[in-house]
């Protein structure tokens, strides 16, 4: 499993491209907490929400350090979506 921004390559955990992958096969789409825990975690049992928010932050700083800016947004109360870059 390999990510990039333009032609870099990111150097993402296991779980950070599954996130990934799941935020952009839903482009635009508001997913839950819980909807990235049950489709990105191995095993989402026991694991909070809280976790989803951590994974979420380290994924955007990687991807900002890349010069891919924010392109996961914080939708407050309702949980996070890929917004395409421009």
């Amino acid at each position: 499993n390999e990510a990039s921004v333009g032609d870099r390559p990111i150097s993402l955990t296991p779980t950070e491209f599954r996130l990934l992958a799941t935020l952009v096969r839903h482009q635009a789409r508001i997913l839950s907490p819980d909807q990235l825990l049950a489709q990105a975690w191995q095993d989402p049992a026991g694991i909070g929400p809280d976790r989803v928010k951590f994974a979420v932050m380290r994924l955007r700083r990687k991807l900002s350090q890349h010069g891919a800016g924010a392109p996961i947004e914080a939708v407050r109360g309702f949980g996070y979506r890929y917004v395409p870059p421009r």
